[in-house]
């Protein structure tokens, strides 16, 4: 399913696709396509897509080709999927289910954390935004 969402190919765009959104919610999946619990997450992401283009948007990025983060955000586990309102992470990070519970757990995690973005305070969000190169001491 990773073939119906757009795909990030480096820091770069991964920095720019969290700048660029400033009233939606910036879903990542972190990990590889051809893992089996980001290929059921994958298939969620997917499912909800339509449901919640509004106000979220979602792309994938593979730990391998863009390395950058594995290290900032502690990106061990073969798949995490993350959460970024306002050029902030929200600290809303998860991992898939287990299969049997991985559907249902899926739609309501992604539900759940967007229902709370609309009030959600930002001054509380771990900011990963990068001042250009425009931006003084």
């Amino acid at each position: 399913m990773s073939y119906l969402l757009p795909h990030l190919h480096s820091g770069y765009a991964v920095d720019q696709a969290i700048l660029a959104e400033e009233d939606r919610v910036v879903i990542i999946r972190f990990g590889h396509d051809y893992e089996p619990n980001c290929m059921q997450m994958d298939e969620i992401l997917a499912s909800v897509s339509d449901q919640i283009k509004n106000f979220a948007v979602i792309y994938l990025v593979d730990i391998s080709e863009v390395p950058d983060f594995n290290t900032m955000y502690e990106l061990y586990d073969p798949c995490t999927t993350m959460f970024f309102f306002r050029c902030g992470w929200t600290g809303e990070g998860w991992l898939l289910c287990p299969p049997a519970r991985a559907a249902d757990e899926g739609h309501h995690s992604v539900r759940t954390s967007l229902l709370g973005f609309s009030t959600f305070p930002t001054s509380s969000l771990v900011p990963v935004c990068r001042p250009g190169p425009e931006a003084g001491p």
